[in-house]
């Protein structure tokens, strides 16, 4: 394969590996940062299964995202937390005058 068709990994970077953490991972951590995504909203098979079950089920939620979802809400009646993120306004386009 010729140098610069070859496709370039995360473990090409340096000598060591890419981490990606296990199903196990998420059920067993105590407590999970959670930023800009809301597992809960997609129902997925990783939050109903691993995040809420898992051998950690008291664990706490912590969610950085800009809007409250039903996911934030459950993880602060759980005593997690939501930590909003506020995004700085968007400047106003102006349309130069064609005078």
């Amino acid at each position: 394969m010729r140098q610069h068709q070859r496709r370039h990994r995360l473990d090409d970077a340096g000598p060591w590996e890419a981490f990606a953490p296990r199903y196990e991972d998420w059920g067993a951590c105590e407590v999970l940062y959670l930023s800009g995504t809301d597992p809960f909203e997609t129902k997925s098979t990783l939050f109903t299964s691993w995040i809420m079950g898992g051998a950690q089920r008291d664990k706490r939620l912590i969610f950085a995202t800009p809007h409250r979802t039903m996911g934030v809400a459950g993880a602060e009646q759980r005593g997690g937390l939501w930590l909003p993120v506020i995004s700085a306004p968007t400047p106003c386009c102006t349309t130069p005058s064609l005078a």
